[in-house]
């Protein structure tokens, strides 16, 4: 299994950190570490998704920041969080449709597609906010859904995080469109001569990405009232970090940019990786450029290893 290597390198990690500072393996850090990976891992998990056909998409953090403050919007013109959250998630939707069109019918690499529709975003987030956060005004029965509440005590972004990672898996490994997917990234006009739809394929995926960035926008904006606090939509949220991170954890897990190979298990294996790394170095001292420089080593070794491997099952 590719992921058994991800695993394999995080448990020595986490001895590793927790030899050098015993606060790393207890009941609070581990909190800690579960909340990065539920920020992560779904958004990971889509560019896996995506990634399998041989695009990618580097708008992802800004969708992330800008379905919380479509909300708030909608929320502040008197229509509540009811049609705020449904208004936030359409408007994710279509950003992943635009770049699917862009890239599919026009025929624009998804790199440049997406990295013009990312700086779009970024510019559009602080005219909608004015370069400034936005407190959600107070709880609401859907705001505890999505996001801001707590299920048999397990928060419920947790609860959704597992459950779009299992229903991913099913998706990729079990149906039609993950079986087309994979097809489309390993053979292209293979795919296309046996009848496999190439445009409707991709097009839906580019949408799924948007989509659950733009769910994990929500539901991270929303946390703070799962924790007796408030809610707050900040521009600043996701952004390049969470698309870079997330395009890192799917690469380390073993998903191939050359498309036609992926796992969702690998998604998380790989935020769990990252996870480990950010938060053992903070407690042990270590500068946040040791984080970048050890990050980067990563993805470059797993991305050889998965040419590498690709290779030998040629042979």
């Amino acid at each position: 299994m590719r992921e058994g290597a991800v695993v394999l390198v995080t448990a020595v990690m986490i001895a590793g950190f927790t030899s050098l500072n015993g606060s790393f393996f207890t009941l609070a850090n581990s909190k800690v570490l579960a909340d990065f990976v539920a920020g992560n891992v779904a958004v990971a998990a889509a560019q896996v998704m995506l990634m399998v056909v041989g695009e990618i998409d580097l708008s992802v953090g800004q969708v992330y920041a800008l379905s919380p403050y479509i909300m708030y919007l909608v929320y502040q013109d008197g229509l509540g969080f009811k049609v705020g959250i449904p208004v936030a998630i359409l408007a994710a939707a279509l950003v992943g449709l635009i770049n699917g069109i862009v890239t599919v019918r026009l025929h624009v690499p998804s790199l440049i597609a997406t990295l013009g529709m990312g700086f779009f975003l970024s510019g559009f987030n602080i005219y909608i906010s004015n370069g400034w956060y936005q407190i959600m005004p107070e709880k609401q029965p859907y705001t505890a859904v999505f996001g801001g509440g707590v299920i048999a005590g397990i928060d419920v972004t947790y609860l959704w995080t597992a459950a779009a990672l299992i229903l991913l898996a099913i998706v990729l490994a079990r149906m039609r469109h993950g079986i087309w997917s994979i097809a489309t990234g390993s053979n292209l006009f293979g795919s296309r001569e046996v009848g496999v739809n190439i445009r409707r394929t991709k097009i839906m995926n580019f949408i799924l990405a948007s989509v659950i960035a733009g769910m994990w926008g929500i539901f991270i904006a929303n946390r703070g009232f799962t924790f007796g606090a408030s809610g707050v939509a900040d521009p600043a949220q996701g952004g390049d970090t969470l698309t870079l991170e997330s395009i890192a954890a799917a690469v380390i897990g073993g998903t191939s940019l050359l498309g036609g190979s992926g796992t969702i298990i690998g998604a998380f294996a790989g935020s769990l990786l990252i996870a480990v790394l950010q938060d053992g170095l903070i407690l042990v001292g270590a500068g946040a450029y040791i984080y970048q420089t050890l990050l980067g080593i990563a993805i470059i070794f797993s991305m050889a290893l998965n040419i590498q491997a690709r290779k030998w099952a040629r042979r």
